[in-house]
């Protein structure tokens, strides 16, 4: 694989990650695309607000696509080491609510969540990052077909 092939690949995952989750959890968003460059992507979230610390449906989202996309590098032998920006990000967020202590577990709970729901639904992941790789572009209605078509 050469390096274009895997920054594609590891942006697909990323944003396949964050996908997968919004429609199992319901989290509204238009669509989602990678640059073809492969140097980043973006889910369109509808309503999201990274300060609200009620609605946790939304951590899930931000850690699942980091999990996706490091799972993607393990499999393509590639890893890198440290947490993610997003997944930093959404510690700060936390810690703007509970003290540390509180705050990392919090965290370490979510990403374990997380993991769990992407392992349970790894081939629906992989389904749409091979979509989206092909496409560049998935509008939600287009994942939700996708997604159809699988069998968790």
């Amino acid at each position: 694989m050469n390096a274009h092939d895997l920054d594609r690949g590891v942006a697909a995952y990323h944003e396949a990650g964050h996908a997968v989750i919004a429609i199992l959890l319901d989290v509204p968003f238009s669509s989602m695309d990678i640059a073809p460059d492969g140097l980043g992507g973006c889910v369109d979230f509808l309503y999201y607000d990274r300060l609200d610390l009620i609605d946790k449906r939304q951590f899930l989202c931000d850690i699942a696509g980091p999990i996706a996309e490091r799972w993607f590098r393990a499999r393509v032998h590639r890893d890198e080491d440290g947490l993610d920006p997003e997944i930093l990000e959404t510690y700060y967020v936390l810690r703007r609510g509970f003290i540390e202590e509180t705050a990392l577990q919090l965290l370490e709970f979510y990403m374990q969540l997380a993991g769990d729901i992407l392992k349970l639904h790894w081939s629906q992941v992989q389904l749409i990052a091979e979509t989206l790789l092909e496409r560049n572009r998935l509008t939600r209605r287009e994942v939700v077909d996708v997604l159809a078509t699988s069998h968790p």
